[in-house]
């Protein structure tokens, strides 16, 4: 049970002793704002390849994604750009 708290929370093990004993209590996590992960074209493909797939999540689409990709590339829907270097 301690280690799956501790997966899911990210606390170490003492830190989640402490919590769970009630010690001290558990900080709401504050989320940075940062820069945007995916140009504007890709999200929208991503989007479009993974309603494709039926909304799988993450581990089990990445298997998927160069074939998503070579799809939507054929049919006009996400475009190549050289890789930079």
């Amino acid at each position: 049970m301690l280690d799956s708290f501790c997966r899911a929370t990210g606390y170490g093990r003492k830190s989640a002793i402490k919590v769970l004993k009630g010690r001290c209590r558990l900080s709401a996590r504050k989320r940075v704002p940062g820069a945007t992960r995916y140009v504007a074209g890709l999200r929208s493909a991503l989007k479009v390849g993974w309603k494709a797939r039926d909304y799988l999540c993450f581990e089990r689409l990445q298997p998927f994604l160069p074939d998503v990709a070579q799809i939507l590339v054929r049919h006009g829907q996400l475009t190549r750009s050289p890789r930079p270097g």
